[in-house]
């Protein structure tokens, strides 16, 4: 899935700057309202990048874009909050996305995002807030839902309105939000494999790889591996999914460690295994798609933890992975656990 463009630059100022005419009376052909124009642009950007929530929430907007077309379960998304709209009841908010899923089927999202690290905190919504976004979704009559990024917990949930306590401000905590999920709705699932994943570096037997003490080695490389439970995955599918899911879910990668003969490089191996293996099971769970391209998304625009870019460069659906239905390893075997909602 990739991003249409529409040249910001030539269109969007204009409409910019048509929506703060309306308020302050700015004129096209007087000078002064030119200047008034940048100063004001100058300063809510000033004012906005100072603001953490202002950037945490539209980023994780971003991110929730990149996550829906890395799982490959929509051929179209549209950010439904952007521009003008004229209706008949004030009361009404456009809700962030409207996604058009494979079958045809469109929903509206907002998205969220909660940084509490407890689970059962309580996010909590206004009432007026949530019966605006309903009004919308009903006058278009298309099913409302709200996806949260629980952020310490690197999880994304997908619910429906009624799924919240209603209370004076309805609420849902994590676990609530976990039983209700419905992100399988947008292509997510959980995979597992049999560790260890690894990933050899193999010196070249035929070119200079001697290892001196306390000097470096030069060698020259003769071919990159993969391996699944110590059996090497020659598909390159396969090496494909292997080398995504190595890179993207949450299990430990060592440092390299080199494989020695006689004082001569063999391969240097770096090994991925889960932080916390599950006894007595045939597979450990590597993650949710989800969490994997939002790791990524992560990554480019916060690579030292200080948010650089509000959104990547790269087409929205290239964080993703796409897994074949029906797919059978060969030497790359994965477990697809499709989560329904309570």
């Amino acid at each position: 899935m990739k991003r249409i463009d529409r040249n910001p630059e030539r269109f969007e100022v204009i409409d910019l700057f048509e929506a703060m005419a309306r308020k302050r009376g700015l004129k096209l052909n007087d000078p002064s309202s030119h200047k008034s124009f940048i100063d004001s642009v100058s300063n809510s950007l000033n004012s906005s990048k100072d603001n953490p929530i202002i950037l945490h929430g539209r980023r994780v907007e971003s991110m929730f874009e990149y996550v829906v077309a890395g799982l490959g379960n929509s051929i179209l998304i549209k950010r439904e909050d952007s521009g003008d709209v004229c209706a008949a009841d004030p009361e009404i908010r456009p809700p962030d996305f409207r996604i058009v899923l494979d079958g045809g089927a469109e929903i509206f999202v907002e998205v969220k995002n909660c940084h509490k690290a407890d689970p059962k905190y309580r996010f909590s919504f206004k009432s007026s807030y949530l019966s605006a976004l309903s009004k919308y979704a009903t006058i278009l009559g298309r099913d409302l839902y709200i996806a949260i990024f629980w952020s310490s917990l690197r999880k994304w949930t997908l619910i429906r309105p009624a799924s919240l306590i209603l209370t004076e401000r309805p609420s849902i905590s994590f676990l609530e939000a976990f039983k209700k999920n419905e992100m399988s709705l947008l292509g997510d699932v959980m995979v597992g494999t049999t560790p260890p994943l690894s990933l050899r570096i193999v010196a070249d037997p035929s070119k200079p790889r001697d290892v001196a003490q306390d000097e470096d080695c030069t060698f020259t490389i003769g071919s990159v591996d993969l391996y699944c439970n110590g059996m090497r995955i020659e598909d390159s599918l396969e090496q494909t999914l292997a080398f995504y899911f190595m890179r993207n879910s949450d299990w430990h990668i060592e440092d390299a460690k080199a494989k020695l003969e006689e004082d001569l490089l063999v391969y240097l191996e770096y090994v991925a295994e889960p932080q916390e293996p599950v006894p007595n099971q045939g597979f450990q769970i590597l993650g949710f798609l989800s969490e994997m391209i939002s790791r990524s998304y992560n990554d480019i625009t916060a690579e030292s933890g200080e948010i650089q870019q509000l959104s990547p460069s790269a087409a929205p659906g290239s964080l993703g992975i796409a897994i074949p239905k029906g797919y059978k390893g060969k030497h790359f075997p994965l477990w697809i656990f499709r989560i329904k909602p309570k």
